[in-house]
């Protein structure tokens, strides 16, 4: 029941204090007539035994992991009845990573939204035809999660999309990359491979310990 809860909304921080308060008094024993007292704070507590820590879920990280599974679905699931659902109402002109909450949203929604911030973290575009992926907002070149120009560069091009750094022929226009870029970064988009067809999402795996959408925590 809690992970249904868990995966739908988003639950104010009140609330999730109070469990995790729970959690912990009756974990060290509390009873009604004493406190007993709490030996390590929360946060060690949420640690892996291999860190010394007692394995407990962080609620608060738990909750938004699962509310960014929903995002995954609606990025991926496209044939789902909640995409359809929600793309009628919320965002039918704009795709679901760029689209704000607007005006008078469900709680569901505002909840997702909220979840698309772990989202964002984790995912890294698949370049193919580059119109829907932003040159310095997205994260699309392997190992970099953010592209800056080169503000040594004198260069009268000011590109916003992955879409203007292409040739007719769909390929990198390299002259126009190692121009704009510095040289670690040209290199790593020349290296880049271009796939057939529209642009996509792939997840990568937090390397921090963190939950992973893809693997459901």
């Amino acid at each position: 029941m809690p992970i249904y809860t868990l995966s739908c909304f988003k639950l104010p921080e009140t609330l999730i204090e109070d469990v995790q308060r729970a959690i912990l008094q009756f974990w060290w024993g509390k009873k009604r007539s004493e406190r007993r007292m709490q030996w390590i704070g929360w946060r060690i507590t949420c640690r892996s035994k291999s860190q010394r820590g007692l394995n407990f879920k962080d609620l608060k990280a738990f909750n938004l992991a699962m509310l960014a599974k929903q995002g995954w679905r609606l990025l991926t699931k496209t044939n789902f009845l909640i995409f359809r659902v929600y793309r009628s109402k919320y965002f039918k002109d704009s795709n679901f990573l760029r689209v704000e909450v607007g005006i008078n949203p469900s709680w569901g929604w505002r909840s997702i939204v909220e979840g698309r911030k772990v989202l964002e973290k984790g995912i890294l575009w698949r370049v193919g035809t580059g119109s829907d992926i932003r040159i310095r907002e997205d994260s699309w070149v392997r190992d970099y999660l953010a592209i800056t120009l080169n503000t040594e560069t004198n260069s009268e091009h000011n590109p916003t999309w992955v879409s203007d750094l292409l040739l007719p022929t769909k390929s990198w226009n390299q002259i126009l990359i190692q121009e704009l870029f510095r040289p670690d970064i040209a290199e790593a988009i020349i290296n880049t491979e271009i796939q057939q067809g529209d642009d996509e999402v792939t997840w990568l795996k937090e390397k921090n310990g963190c939950y992973s959408v893809a693997s459901g925590y």
